[in-house]
């Protein structure tokens, strides 16, 4: 039996900002986290194309090295105006939202929030010349848990995301998976952007099997770019 296992992408990233924090003064009270986790093929714009955060504001702390090279995972910038990240996003590429969530909590507290989604995965059984195709099920989804420090605008957050997708005339699917964890720089209104850069090289890919005969053409590498935005938005100061 020949069953194709997943191919994992596997970004780990400790942060730590130790600039001031903002523009905007630390107020205690209730908050709320908002994460929005997106993929990209970044094959239209190209694995080197910057994002453009000349219209998001003034960062919150210093612009990570992705935004200039975007073939390093990590930190990108804390910005406001979070409603325009996905814009500059779109306008390298087609996006996706895989997943959208939010928590609330108080300082000094932590909060999680959690989704997840059951993915098909196609098992090629060989017998002499027979082949049958049955499905499994692999687990998908994203993470949060989210720590807002008591006095400060600094936030510690763990983030973990799984996202899947299949090859068109190929057997099989991709299942890539991140996790990011570290304390950042994210006063109210302003949202903390993330970057991953995953690759599946094209000698794996053509050795997956093939749906028909006639799939038989090489396949490239296999380029996603994820985008993994969290915002801040205070509800009320403490009393």
């Amino acid at each position: 039996m020949i069953r194709i296992l997943p191919v994992l992408g596997l970004a780990l990233l400790a942060v730590l900002l130790v600039a001031a924090d903002g523009d905007r003064p630390a107020v205690d009270g209730t908050t709320r986290f908002l994460l929005t986790v997106v993929r990209q093929d970044p094959g239209a714009a190209g694995e080197g194309t910057p994002l453009d955060l000349t219209e998001l504001g003034k960062p919150a702390a210093p612009v990570g090295p992705t935004a200039a090279n975007l073939a390093a995972d990590g930190f990108v910038a804390a910005v406001p105006h979070g409603k325009k990240i996905l814009e500059a996003i779109r306008a390298r590429g087609a996006a996706d939202v895989l997943y959208r969530g939010e928590c609330e909590t108080r300082s000094g507290a932590k909060a999680m929030w959690e989704t997840g989604r059951k993915f098909p995965v196609p098992i090629v059984s060989l017998r002499g010349d027979a082949r049958t195709v049955s499905t499994s099920y692999e687990q998908t989804g994203a993470e949060l848990e989210v720590e807002w420090l008591k006095g400060t605008n600094r936030v510690v957050a763990q983030i973990e995301f799984s996202a899947a997708r299949r090859l068109h005339g190929q057997v099989g699917c991709i299942i890539d998976q991140h996790q990011s964890c570290g304390t950042v720089q994210l006063p109210d209104g302003y949202t903390a952007i993330f970057t991953f850069l995953n690759r599946v090289p094209a000698e794996i890919l053509n050795r997956m099997p093939k749906e028909l005969a006639t799939d038989a053409a090489p396949q490239p590498d296999l380029v996603t770019q994820y985008w993994v935005l969290l915002t801040r938005m205070d509800v009320a100061p403490a009393k």
